[in-house]
């Protein structure tokens, strides 16, 4: 979790710095706020939180889907969806920076940001999937975290849980200051100023390879997982059989 917490942190600086090198210019003289992107993921928070909990799952369960939705795999989807925002992040920047797309230095495009850097032809727009992709991330990790431990947690560790998943966010974010220092240590920084002398595109896929792993663990823990209701159902089986057994 404190990787995902890292994508969560890190994805919204690291793109508004892309966003600085990118074209926000919308049509006739409207220049496209690069921090208004950041809404996209809080309004598909707001649309989906309520949207997934109140009648899709409830629709996807009551029609006895053959994967039917548990806190688990709303926390793998997460997974997923946090995987592919990198993934797209990092072939963003690497399309960004290549001779496909007109480049343009200081004197002929402005960066919105100031600093004299060199600006993208490609539309800032191209964003807009990472930070939908980060917002349903954010939907499922939350509402699944928060439902595991909920309904799966002895009553005595419900609170000091649900602290532990709290914490869980700013050790993610101070993983991922960690994380900046790491790949910029070397003789080669990753993330520059001017992110054409770097590779922020590495940085991305790097995490995203990261998640790879940490996801696979994950499925084998959670394919192992017996919830408390499937346990009782055994439990009541098991006492059913040793009651037919005396009789």
């Amino acid at each position: 979790f404190p990787v995902a917490y890292i994508i969560y942190t890190n994805l919204l600086t690291l793109v508004y710095s892309q966003g600085c090198q990118m074209n926000v210019h919308m049509g006739t003289g409207f220049i496209f706020p690069i921090s208004s992107l950041s809404l996209i993921s809080t309004i598909t928070i707001i649309i989906f939180v309520p949207f997934t909990e109140k009648i899709l799952y409830p629709f996807m369960n009551s029609r006895a889907f053959c994967c039917n939705v548990t806190p688990l795999r709303k926390m793998g989807m997460a997974f997923t969806n946090a995987i592919l925002a990198m993934l797209i992040s990092g072939i963003t920047e690497i399309v960004r920076k290549s001779s496909y797309v007109q480049q343009f230095d200081a004197s002929e495009m402005e960066s919105p940001c100031g600093g004299n850097l060199p600006v993208s032809d490609m539309n800032i727009l191209w964003q807009a999937p990472q930070f939908f992709l980060l917002g349903m991330s954010r939907v499922l990790i939350n509402t699944g975290a928060q439902d595991f431990f909920y309904s799966e947690s002895p009553k005595s560790m419900k609170s000091t849980l649900f602290s532990v998943n709290y914490a869980v966010d700013g050790i993610g974010a101070m993983l991922g200051s960690v994380s900046i220092l790491l790949v910029n240590s070397g003789g080669q920084p990753w993330i520059t100023n001017n992110l054409n002398d770097g590779h922020l595109e590495r940085y991305f896929f790097v995490i995203g390879a990261i998640m790879c792993v940490l996801f696979a663990l994950f499925l084998v823990f959670a394919q192992r997982y017996t919830y408390k209701t499937f346990k009782k159902i055994e439990i009541g089986k098991t006492s059913e059989a040793n009651d037919d057994a005396c009789t």
